[in-house]
């Protein structure tokens, strides 16, 4: 984890968590460390919703295992990846917004 003060979004859907993100805000760029969505919410559009509202359309990057790719439809891009332990890679994920 990166020591810094994130700012925090989160989902609840039938009174239960259902996705989080935690997130810093440096000046018109958004940097997402921390994304986490459980299995049963999975592909419903959770993790989705959090990323799009965190971002709003700017220039965001989005850290994650490598396994966790965000879904094409937010428009971001590879832009790095490395091992973190034996056979578990992160990769970043980048979005930037078409001036």
């Amino acid at each position: 984890m990166i020591a810094h003060d994130p700012r925090w979004l989160g989902v609840f859907a039938e009174g239960r968590f259902a996705a989080i993100t935690g997130y810093t805000v440096t000046n018109d760029r958004i940097d997402m460390d921390r994304l986490a969505v459980p299995p049963a919410y999975v592909k419903l559009g959770m993790g989705v919703a959090l990323v799009r509202q965190a971002s709003a359309g700017r220039h965001t990057t989005l850290s994650t295992g490598t396994a966790n790719a965000p879904n094409t439809t937010l428009g971001f891009t590879a832009a790095g990846r490395r091992e973190i332990a034996p056979g578990v890679g992160n990769t970043t994920f980048e979005f930037v917004p078409q001036a």
